[in-house]
Parts: structure tokens; C-alpha cells; sequence
């Protein structure tokens, strides 16, 4: 049986739901957030779980890096209100 270490679980569309649910199922404590904005979820998966740099990210979704930047700003508001640090 797995700990009940929360995991953090971003984008909850068809595909994150079902993971999540699946998690669940499993035992884990589930905590989800869901961008409602498909670019920015995406930008949020290639820094926080890709590990890339702006420019990288920027590069792989085809955006200047000025844009990649303005949303890497709106997305970490959203994060950082919905954790409840802001």
C-alpha cells in the first residue's frame, strides 16, 4: 500500500482525470489543478516536469520566447494561488 504522500497533479482533462482517478484507486492522496488554458498546462509540463529552460520550452511549443515568458508568469500566479502561497 503506498504512503499518503499528496501528489500534486497538473491538468485534469480527458487523459490527467483518469491518471488521477487511477492514483486514487491506488491509495495516493491526490491533489489536482487544472489550467484551463491548454498552451499554459503545457508550458507548466516542460519546466516543472520536462525540466526545460523558457527558451527550450518556448522553442518546442513554436512561441517567441517574450510570449513563453509573459505565460510562464500567468502560470505561475496560478500556481502559486491555487497553493495557496499568494
Amino acid at each position: 500500500m503506498p504512503n499518503k504522500q499528496n501528489i500534486g497533479f497538473i491538468g485534469l482533462g480527458a487523459m490527467g482525470a483518469g491518471m488521477a482517478t487511477n492514483l486514487l484507486r491506488a491509495g495516493f492522496a491526490v491533489t489536482g489543478f487544472d489550467l484551463k488554458q491548454p498552451a499554459l498546462a503545457r508550458l507548466v509540463e516542460l519546466r516543472f516536469f520536462a525540466g526545460l529552460t523558457l527558451d527550450e520550452a518556448a522553442d518546442i511549443l513554436g512561441v517567441s520566447r517574450r510570449k513563453a515568458a509573459r505565460d510562464w508568469s500567468v502560470a505561475r500566479l496560478w500556481l502559486q494561488r491555487e497553493l495557496g502561497g499568494g
